[in-house]
C-alpha cells in the first residue's frame, strides 16, 4: 500500500511539475512577441546598451519622427549620416554632419513618407556613419531595431 501512495504522489508532482515548465514556457515565448514588450526592449537598447551614441528620447507624430541622440564616447564624434529603413524605405536624418561632445545632444529630424497612426508602433534598423579625432568613416548598425509609438 505504501509503495502505491509514493508511486501516486511522484506521478502527481511529475505531472504538476510538466504543467509549471509548460506555463512558464509560453509566458516567456508570448511576451517577447508583445509589441509594448518589444519597444520596451527596444528604448532600453538604445538608451543604455548603444554606443558609442544612445537614443535617449523620441517623438513621432505625423510624418515626422524626432529623435534625441548622446555621445557616449568620451571624446568628440562627428556624426555625418544616421538613417532608418523600414522594409525597403530608407529615411536620412536632417541636419548633418554634427560634432557631438563628449556627452553631448542633439535632437535630429525624419521626414516619413507616410503620416503615423496614434498609438500604433513603427520599427526601424538604424545605422549610421561616424568620425572620431584619428578614426574617419565608422560604420555602425544597431543590433535591436528602434521601435517608436505614434502619438497622434
Amino acid at each position: 500500500m505504501r509503495a502505491q501512495s509514493s508511486t501516486e504522489y511522484i506521478i502527481v508532482l511529475g505531472v504538476v511539475l510538466v504543467l509549471l515548465l509548460i506555463t512558464l514556457s509560453l509566458m516567456g515565448f508570448f511576451s517577447g512577441f508583445t509589441t509594448d514588450t518589444r519597444a520596451g526592449e527596444s528604448a532600453s537598447y538604445w538608451a543604455n546598451a548603444a554606443s558609442p551614441f544612445s537614443i535617449i528620447d523620441w517623438k513621432f507624430t505625423g510624418a515626422a519622427l524626432s529623435v534625441v541622440m548622446q555621445n557616449k564616447a568620451p571624446a568628440p564624434l562627428a556624426l555625418s549620416s544616421f538613417t532608418l529603413t523600414a522594409g525597403n524605405l530608407t529615411y536620412l536624418a536632417s541636419g548633418l554632419p554634427y560634432t557631438f561632445p563628449s556627452g553631448g545632444r542633439t535632437t535630429l529630424s525624419f521626414a516619413v513618407s507616410d503620416a503615423c497612426q496614434a498609438d500604433n508602433y513603427y520599427e526601424y534598423d538604424a545605422a549610421l556613419n561616424y568620425s572620431t579625432d584619428s578614426v574617419t568613416s565608422i560604420s555602425w548598425a544597431g543590433s535591436k531595431p528602434l521601435i517608436v509609438r505614434c502619438s497622434g
